[in-house]
């Protein structure tokens, strides 16, 4: 897929997010933890998805698995890893699983630098927020 192609999905994917489903439901409160265990992934690449995790409501997801509670970030819940790099993160609706559309995701997308990042799926989530900078994206 040319980088052209993939910077229109990912700006249809975050238009589709401004016009998703907004809450007026308090943010959950952010979360730390440590990467320095993590071997699987680069540091900085587990310190982005902690910085996901945080800036998205990752304590009020319905489906969390995994996300700030093993070292074993290419495991947690909708990630995808290849050759030692994040290469997916998606959030799309799961029916049937939740009490509303999506994964309960809310706040602000940040800005992502995951060089291996093919693909990033968000659907049916409340963010909200200025279109994040993917020009770290491949």
């Amino acid at each position: 897929m040319s980088k052209k192609n993939l910077a229109t999905i990912l700006m249809v994917t975050i238009i589709l997010l401004a016009l998703g489903q907004s809450s007026n439901v308090p943010l959950a409160h952010a979360q730390a933890f440590s990467c320095t265990n993590v071997t699987e992934i680069p540091t900085a690449e587990c310190n982005e998805l902690v910085t996901f995790y945080n800036s998205t409501n990752g304590p009020g997801w319905y489906n969390k698995t995994g996300w700030l509670t093993t070292n074993t970030p290419c495991s947690w819940h909708n990630i995808t890893c290849s050759v030692g790099h994040v290469s997916e993160i998606e959030f799309y609706d799961e029916p049937g699983g939740y009490p509303k559309a999506g994964n309960n995701l809310e706040g602000t997308l940040p800005n992502l630098n995951l060089p291996n990042l093919t693909v990033l799926a968000i659907e049916d989530h409340g963010l909200n927020g200025v279109i994040p900078n993917f020009s770290n994206l491949p």
